[in-house]
């Protein structure tokens, strides 16, 4: 078998491997637990819209002083994410590491991240001007999510934003050329500091909360396992044909 066919079986097997990553071989989420879990990072994360009230969305906001709390009382290893555990995790939801900011190629990543991690109380009901919000969205389709962690005692945070244009429920304006994008600020992973922002309801600001993975076998999908199992027969014949 020639080099040029075991490059292009080795190609398809990346590229099955890597749409595993959307399906759900290196994460897994139950929307009835208030936690995803990160198999890359082996690390469970509370979801956001939990984590920001420590409960849902329409409990009553929460502060520092209430985040600390839980984490020194909860018995199920919940704490505040490191920083190089926080940097980790913006990186893993990064699909366009080439830009920064607004872009269609971190769509991708971006709507995981709200699927993951649900959305704040910001844009549910009716705006101060009148606008109908929808579900997490404004009257334009747009939501965010501000989440960081303790560092130096401080409340240091990024943001992810996004327009829902993946919601069907969601109604995005024809002429915003932001429908289809989706907004990491990648150059500066803990770029905004407020020790005090994370206590505004006001705002879709929450911690991130995380806890070590319990050790688990690693699950391959079908179509990268049939290919890697081909590429195993592939070397084979050729130690054979030596």
């Amino acid at each position: 078998m020639n080099k040029l066919l075991i490059m292009l079986l080795m190609t398809l097997a990346s590229t099955w491997s890597h749409a595993a990553f959307i399906n759900g071989v290196n994460y897994s989420s139950d929307d009835n637990d208030a936690f995803w879990t990160n198999n890359d990072l082996s690390l469970d994360i509370l979801r956001l819209n939990w984590a920001d009230t420590l409960g849902g969305v329409s409990s009553e906001q929460k502060s520092i002083v209430d985040y600390n709390a839980y984490v020194d009382d909860n018995g199920d290893g919940w704490r505040w994410a490191t920083v190089a555990e926080f940097d980790s995790l913006v990186n893993w939801f990064d699909s366009d590491p080439i830009n920064s900011g607004w872009s269609v190629d971190q769509n991708i990543g971006t709507n995981l991240f709200f699927e993951l991690n649900g959305y704040g109380p910001l844009y549910y009901g009716t705006g101060t001007g009148g606008q109908v919000y929808q579900n997490g969205y404004d009257h334009e389709g747009y939501t965010y999510w501000q989440f960081g962690t303790l560092f130096e005692d401080q409340f240091e945070y990024n943001w992810f934003a996004d327009f829902g244009d993946q919601l069907a429920s969601v109604d995005c304006p024809i002429w915003s050329v932001l429908c289809n994008s989706g907004f990491l600020d990648a150059d500066s992973n803990l770029g905004f500091t407020n020790f005090f922002a994370v206590e505004l309801a006001s705002l879709n600001i929450a911690p991130l909360l995380v806890r070590q993975q319990a050790v688990q076998v690693a699950v391959v999908s079908a179509p990268a396992g049939i290919m890697l199992a081909l590429l195993g027969l592939v070397g084979m014949a050729r130690i054979k044909r030596s």
